[in-house]
């Protein structure tokens, strides 16, 4: 089974500072497992691992950006949901934020740390286990490392 990093915060003074390195190398072995045919009840508990890692780099964005306070902290209220939605409401309400408050751009990036790895856990659930399936597992994953990157420059 593929081991899942844990995501470390560190306080210091008022400022939190978040370790992305961890969440991102979470990320690619996740992306790795789901290349190489691991179960899906492995994967879902690691993008349930994962979705546990985003919460505090949310909160860290929060107290960076106060602009996403609502919009982010609608998705952490949810993140628990949205594990059991299906994939067509997920990408509705969270995804395309129909279920979230009006938000800036920069608030977005951090949301998808949330939303694609929850997005996987409604995949291996409702989703056979097919290439077709395993590539838009992958393309999901795909996504979070492009949204770590400027999430983590935003949060500097």
């Amino acid at each position: 089974m593929y081991k899942i990093l844990a995501l470390f915060t560190v306080i210091s003074g008022a400022y939190a500072e978040v370790d992305f390195d961890n969440y991102i190398q979470s990320n690619k072995e996740l992306i790795q497992a789901a290349q190489q045919g691991v179960a899906y009840d492995e994967l879902s508990t690691a993008a349930k691992a994962l979705v546990a890692a985003s919460k505090p780099i949310l909160n860290a964005y929060i107290n960076k950006h106060k602009q996403c306070k609502d919009y982010l902290s609608k998705v952490l209220e949810d993140s628990g949901l949205m594990l059991s939605l299906d994939a067509e409401t997920i990408e509705r309400d969270y995804h395309d934020d129909g279920a979230l408050p009006d938000a800036e751009f920069t608030c977005y990036h951090a949301k998808d740390l949330l939303v694609h790895p929850a997005t996987v856990v409604v995949l291996t659930a409702s989703h056979p286990d097919n290439k077709e399936t395993r590539n838009q597992i992958i393309h999901e994953l795909e996504e979070v490392a492009a949204h770590a990157i400027v999430a983590e420059k935003l949060l500097k």
